[in-house]
């Protein structure tokens, strides 16, 4: 131990009698990093025009509407200043949403499935005739094409949603940070909720820090979202993610559901390491096909899958465990990926 304290010393008065290479400087507003300048400006203009991304995409791609109600049905009205919620409910399934003291405009169970068999334009994009049961008769299944499709539009939506949280939530969480929140309070002693409403704004309450594997003791920090962006997440987990969890049970035969909005990929090597980061690039690869490819059958709302049979069990026959969002597992290779990707 002598001597390993003495290397560290003569290390440590080496990097600092010895001048270093300069990484990050500033020149007025603009910041330098290696070979890449840019400026606070530019940062702000990325994140509005991602806001507007991520705006369109949802009302476009995944809610059918539109602004004034033109080409589609009208966007449900949603008042964020009136949500009230119990920041202490620790109850199972409990969130804002479940809060009976909140009145929404319409319900999100079943809002949006419910105009799939109403609407013409959206019963063709997601139904289709065939034969299906013993008996023969003709019944409406879902188009499972068409399915996968919508499936990679909300990807694509929670993935810039990620981005934008990171971008405009005060200081930037990191990675492992992130992916900890939870929409509703789990089963207990499983972690707590960390998405919350707070005089009209939607707060992030992280539940890891990196100091935590030292201390062992838990530090909620509180992010407040931008009304711009909190409006994004309150209508994903309103109106969107009923109809997700609908379309999984119909296709893919998922019956259990995460409460993460980003479902950690290891829940309990966040402070740990992990794995290699070949390994963690390996199963990024892996996250569509795995989470794209938890087929199997069902029934919900008159939608039949092809295959039928039994709900599938999280982890595999070969010992793989498969997401139980439909967009995969995240991890940290996955969130510099996406800010990289958002941000370029």
């Amino acid at each position: 131990m002598n001597h390993i304290m003495q290397q560290r010393t003569y290390g440590r008065r080496i990097r600092e009698s010895t001048k270093a290479s300069t990484r990050v400087a500033w020149a007025g507003d603009t910041i330098l990093i290696d070979k890449v300048a840019f400026s606070i400006e530019e940062i702000r203009a990325v994140s509005f025009e991602l806001r507007e991304t991520a705006r369109k995409r949802l009302l476009s791609d995944l809610l059918f509407v539109s602004e004034n109600g033109e080409d589609g049905k009208e966007l449900p009205p949603l008042q964020l200043e009136k949500i009230v919620d119990d920041m202490g409910c620790t109850d199972e399934g409990w969130s804002f949403l479940t809060d009976s003291r909140n009145k929404f405009a319409v319900d999100g169970e079943e809002w949006l499935a419910g105009r799939v068999f109403r609407e013409a334009r959206l019963r063709e994009r997601f139904m289709r005739r065939g034969w299906a049961g013993e008996e023969g008769k003709e019944r409406a299944r879902c188009n499972e094409r068409m399915v996968e499709g919508y499936f990679r539009q909300v990807r694509q939506f929670k993935e810039e949603l990620f981005a934008l949280a990171h971008l405009s939530a005060g200081a930037p969480a990191r990675g492992t940070e992130l992916i900890t929140v939870m929409h509703r309070s789990p089963q207990q002693g499983r972690g707590e909720r960390g998405v919350f409403v707070d005089d009209g704004m939607v707060v992030f309450a992280t539940s890891y820090h990196k100091n935590y594997q030292h201390s062992k003791t838990n530090k909620p920090i509180q992010r407040y979202l931008p009304e711009e962006v909190g409006e994004l997440l309150v209508y994903y987990l309103w109106l969107v993610e009923p109809f997700v969890r609908i379309l999984q049970t119909a296709t893919r035969d998922r019956v259990e559901w995460s409460d993460y909005i980003w479902e950690p990929k290891n829940e309990e090597g966040w402070g740990e390491g992990g794995g290699s980061s070949e390994d963690e690039e390996s199963d990024e690869e892996a996250e569509g096909s795995q989470s794209e490819g938890d087929g199997g059958g069902g029934v919900e709302g008159g939608c039949v899958s092809a295959a039928g049979g039994r709900a599938k069990q999280a982890i595999g026959g070969k010992g793989e465990v498969h997401a139980s969002n439909m967009d995969g597992f995240w991890g940290t290779d996955r969130v510099r990926n996406t800010l990289k990707r958002e941000t370029g």
